[in-house]
């Protein structure tokens, strides 16, 4: 029932208040969720990443829309189909529901404390949490030194638009985390992390407050094949996922 897409970057997957016609897993790359305004102005509400599970099961339309922040594969399913199969299967009916409500507590905790940071704070946060959640997908590697490093898998402009400030914001913050050598620039979106603990103090994080920012959704199985191993929110897989 399930086929797999290759989606270029920019591409609408599910419109904002279009058919929710599909549902499904990201495979490989970053989805975007957003909001627009009805002054066209436009807001990054979430990330999905590999693993993590997208649409909107049991309603006509969908509330935001999926577009693709990077070239992505994904796994999708009809939305009907999928509503037919969890009828039949109450306990993934329940699991998805568990895994809903979760979501939800997380996606509260985490607006509490992004509405508390300063932009700072947010750029560090980020960091923190690419840096896991490479070091996840790198812990059966052998290159220990790989693991310091900090991936971002989209443009300035949306990680701008996700963490609510400019390019130029984020630019100077991240100049100046450099600077102070907590890490070291390697391109526009790769960052050694040189003093993490220095950066989880920037962050004005405890280390708990990490999982709120790496939740785990849905593993990726289409056609009876495990993807991805989701282990606290990060994907478990080649190092192409990012």
């Amino acid at each position: 029932m399930s086929r797999t897409r290759v989606v270029d970057a920019g591409e609408t997957i599910l419109a904002e208040h279009g058919e929710a016609s599909v549902v499904g897993n990201v495979i490989a790359g970053v989805m975007r969720m957003t909001k627009t305004l009805l002054d066209g102005r436009q807001q990054i509400v979430g990330l999905v990443y590999p693993g993590e599970f997208f649409g909107r099961p049991y309603s006509e339309t969908t509330e935001f829309a999926y577009e693709a922040a990077t070239d992505v594969e994904i796994c999708v399913i009809d939305r009907r189909a999928f509503e037919s199969v969890l009828a039949r299967h109450p306990e993934l009916e329940h699991a998805l529901l568990l895994t809903t409500l979760s979501e939800l507590a997380f996606a509260r905790e985490r607006s509490l404390l992004l509405g508390c940071q300063n932009t700072l704070e947010r750029v560090a946060s980020y960091l923190l949490v690419m840096l896991e959640r490479r070091r996840q997908l790198l812990s059966g590697a052998a290159l220990e030194s790989h693991k310091l490093v900090a991936v971002s898998a989209i443009s300035r402009r949306d990680l701008a638009g996700y963490l609510g400030t400019t390019i130029e914001t984020i630019s100077r913050h991240v100049h100046y985390l450099s600077r102070r050598g907590v890490i070291r620039i390697i391109n526009a979106s790769h960052f050694e992390v040189l003093d993490r603990d220095e950066l989880l103090a920037l962050s004005g994080l405890a280390q708990d407050d990490l999982k709120l920012f790496g939740a785990v959704r849905v593993v990726a199985m289409p056609f009876g094949r495990p993807v991805l191993t989701i282990i606290n929110g990060a994907a478990r897989s080649e190092d192409r996922v990012f």
